[in-house]
Order: C-alpha cells, then sequence, then structure tokens
C-alpha cells in the first residue's frame, strides 16, 4: 500500500541490528504450518496465565481442534536457531459468522516453552489507535509451508499506519466487527500478524485480510493516504487497504 516499499526478510545478522521493539515482535512471533490445510499464517504469544502460555491467530488459520492437533509452530529459541512445536489446545475462537476472525490456543507447557516465551509476552494497547499512528507488523507472508524455516519479515515503511477506522467492515456476505484500515504491505501468509505500535511496541490489532488489488482497483498512493487519514466515508481507505482486527476493546 502506498508508495513506500520497507517489507524486508530478517534473518540472524538483522535481527541483532533492530531496535528492542523490532526485535521483540519478531521473536514473540510464530509461523504457523498447517498440514491439515496445507497453509501458513502467523501467531504471536499473548499471555501467560497459570502454566500456559496462550497465542492468538486468526481462525482461518486455525479453526479447531482438529487443525490444532495438526499444526506445527515454528519459533526462534533462546540463542535464535529454529525451533519446532506443537498446538495444544483451542481456547476460543471466533469466525466470521460471529463478525470476527480470531483463535486463541494454548502450547504444551515445558521448561523449553517456558524459557523461550517467558520474556515474549505482547502487551495489548490500554488505549485505541489514532488515525495516521504509525504501525510495526511482521509475518510470513508469500512463503511457503515449511516448518524448516522461520523465514519472517518485517514491515515499517512510512505507509504502514492506520488509516481509518474502526467500523463494522462489511466484506462481501459478512460483517467483521472492530476493524481497522491499514496502509500495511501484506500477503497470504501474514494472516494473524500484530500490528504494533511503533512509539510503544504494544499490541494493538491482528491482521486478517486485504482488498483484492487489480487494473480498476489501484493501490493507495502515499498521497491519496495523507489526504484521507481518518476519514470513515473514504471507500478506498477500505476499498483497497489492509485490515485488521482492533483488540484494546476485545480483550482477548
Amino acid at each position: 500500500m502506498g508508495d513506500a516499499r520497507e517489507r524486508f526478510d530478517v534473518n540472524i545478522k538483522k535481527l541483532s541490528l533492530m531496535s528492542d521493539i523490532e526485535k521483540k515482535i519478531i521473536l514473540a512471533t510464530l509461523k504457523v504450518n498447517n498440514k491439515k490445510s496445507n497453509s501458513i499464517g502467523t501467531a504471536i504469544v499473548l499471555k501467560k496465565e497459570g502454566q500456559n502460555f496462550y497465542f492468538i491467530t486468526n481462525n482461518h488459520v486455525i479453526k479447531n481442534q482438529d487443525e490444532c492437533d495438526k499444526v506445527i509452530l515454528t519459533a526462534l529459541d533462546r540463542d535464535y536457531s529454529r525451533t519446532n512445536l506443537k498446538c495444544d489446545k483451542i481456547i476460543e475462537t471466533k469466525a466470521k459468522s460471529d463478525n470476527l476472525d480470531y483463535t486463541i490456543f494454548t502450547i504444551k507447557n515445558s521448561d523449553k516453552v517456558s524459557e523461550i516465551f517467558s520474556d515474549r509476552i505482547v502487551e495489548i494497547a490500554d488505549k485505541d489507535p489514532a488515525p495516521g499512528e504509525l504501525f510495526i507488523t511482521a509475518g510470513f507472508g508469500s512463503k511457503s509451508f515449511n516448518e524448516r524455516k522461520f523465514d519472517i519479515s518485517l514491515s515499517n515503511d512510512s505507509d504502514c499506519k492506520m488509516l481509518a477506522g474502526p467500523i463494522d467492515l462489511t466484506i462481501q456476505d459478512y460483517k467483521m466487527n472492530n476493524t481497522i484500515a491499514l496502509g500495511c504491505d501484506v500477503s497470504s501468509g501474514d494472516s494473524g500478524s500484530g500490528v504494533f505500535s511503533r512509539q510503544t511496541g504494544k499490541l494493538v490489532a491482528i491482521f486478517f485480510g486485504a482488498a483484492k488489488i487489480s487494473r480498476k482497483n489501484k493501490e493507495l498512493t502515499s498521497a491519496e493516504i495523507e489526504q484521507n487519514i481518518g476519514d470513515n466515508n473514504y471507500v478506498r481507505n477500505w476499498s483497497a487497504s489492509s485490515w485488521a482486527t482492533q483488540l484494546t476493546n476485545l480483550n482477548p
């Protein structure tokens, strides 16, 4: 979206040079390899309650317990080596029929899991984002099913910001509640990616989809973005953007 293009693949060398906020976002993010649907997505470590770590992704990435049982989660361990983990239990899931698109699941705790995630839990923003607020997103867009790769990429260009919302957005024949429009570049595989405040590093929303760009429906330009920031009635803020579910008042 927009004229800026600053989405880049992250390797160990780049990770060591990143800001503390960028590094924590990368380390809090997991690749979801769904063997049931032969597809991938993205998940984030959300919280710890008792002995369990809770993670969030989209419902269309992990729909139910049957899919959870067939998911391999790829993360980075403490020395930045790739490690694979298993989805354990579905705790809550909201599908499009519920006007939302998220799944909360656990990974069975162990010394290894505790060591990896104990200081990687993200903090949900305590106030709503404002139009124009700059974001960072990280995920596995355009990557392939491969549990042997943690091939994450990060987007933090000048167009990756909140355009409008939140509104209850009607998409085809369903409505998605609490949706904000983004100028962040995303693609298939980014589903479930966290949308983080660039200033605080707090989790604002999770990405769930994007408008289809074509010759007739061209991408927003940077100038167009700036001219229409915060205008919920500007159609192209919704028809040519990426979309995320704002989490600040959902308390997942």
